[in-house]
């Protein structure tokens, strides 16, 4: 059983402080490796992770609900943009732990944003670990929500593919209301927790106590299901406006390429024209040939600039093409 390897995992885990070093252990895997094909898997955008994470929130949120809530962000950048929402739930929740990478190395405000994420997390009265840059679950988005009415874990591995967007970026994924999940995976990383944060274990504990995993009841099972269809329908909408929105911005750049061309021969006549002194009957031809080709493409592009024109900066929408649970 899955409780034997998280028992036999968080024993190997925990060490002495001054020892505190990067894990090897995913919660991806480890699930994936005991519950196999009970646990199907959708590949989704970074983008549907997110609204389907704010969907689980919400509902503690704008329902009131006492929770207990373990997130996981691959870095503390992401954790900053959230904090907004954790401090909504703050009041509500007996214990948010939050799992997160240290700020990038990379960044010329690395230590500036060091000091926001940890005033970020008193100020909202989070537990913040900060995992090692190549610890496993770097690779790893989760979210587990406790409640009296509901458990729920919803965890996805970076395919670490190449996207051109942030939102694009594709996890494997998979969502589970069912407490045989839950409960390990809280086993799991109640580990990671005491490797890293010993200090903050004991509290977390108590306040899980609270909150044992259990199946939704059927009030919030149809609430959390009609929830998640709405945000479908809602960001299927949008992206048919972003298409057509694409579909404008390609067109405008195809007319623009092609009024290249009599531009060019325009200038090119002219300035022979210029030179020459005097100009030939066929070089009018062309002159007024490639006038009347650079007008139409301006009408052309005049017509295609009156489609509505929205922004739609980072667009997010769920649309997994299958069934998620």
């Amino acid at each position: 059983m899955l409780d034997n390897i998280t028992t036999k995992t968080i024993k190997s885990i925990r060490r002495p402080e001054l020892e505190i070093g990067p894990l090897k252990v995913s919660l991806f895997q480890l699930l994936k490796q005991e519950f196999g094909e009970e646990l199907p898997v959708a590949r989704l955008t970074k983008a549907a992770l997110v609204q389907m994470s704010h969907a689980l929130e919400g509902v503690v949120i704008n329902h009131g609900l006492p929770a207990v809530v373990f997130t996981g962000f691959q870095q503390s950048s992401y954790w900053l943009k959230e904090v907004k929402r954790y401090r909504d739930m703050a009041g509500l929740a007996e214990a948010i732990c939050i799992f997160s990478g240290p700020p990038s190395p990379t960044l010329a405000e690395n230590a500036k944003t060091a000091q926001q994420v940890t005033q970020a997390a008193e100020a909202v009265d989070t537990v913040h670990v900060t995992l090692a840059d190549d610890d496993a679950l770097r690779q790893e988005w989760f979210l587990i929500v406790l409640t009296s009415e509901f458990s729920v874990l919803l965890c996805g591995l970076d395919q670490l593919e190449p996207v051109d967007r942030e939102a694009d970026r594709v996890f494997d994924t998979f969502i589970s209301f069912d407490p045989a999940v839950v409960g390990p995976s809280l086993n799991l990383l109640e580990g990671v927790l005491a490797h890293y944060r010993q200090d903050k274990l004991a509290q977390v504990q108590q306040a899980r106590r609270h909150f044992p995993p259990v199946m939704p009841t059927p009030r919030y099972l149809s609430l959390l299901t009609t929830q998640f269809v709405e945000q479908a329908g809602y960001y299927r909408k949008i992206a048919r406006q972003l298409d057509q929105e694409q579909a404008m911005r390609a067109t405008i750049n195809r007319l623009l390429h092609d009024s290249s061309q009599p531009v060019t021969a325009l200038l090119a006549l002219l300035e022979l024209s210029k030179q020459s002194g005097e100009v030939l009957p066929e070089d009018l031809d062309t002159l007024l040939e490639a006038s009347y080709d650079l007008k139409q493409i301006l009408s052309q592009l005049r017509n295609t600039t009156q489609f509505s024109n929205k922004k739609f900066h980072d667009i997010d929408y769920l649309d997994t093409g299958e069934p998620i649970f």
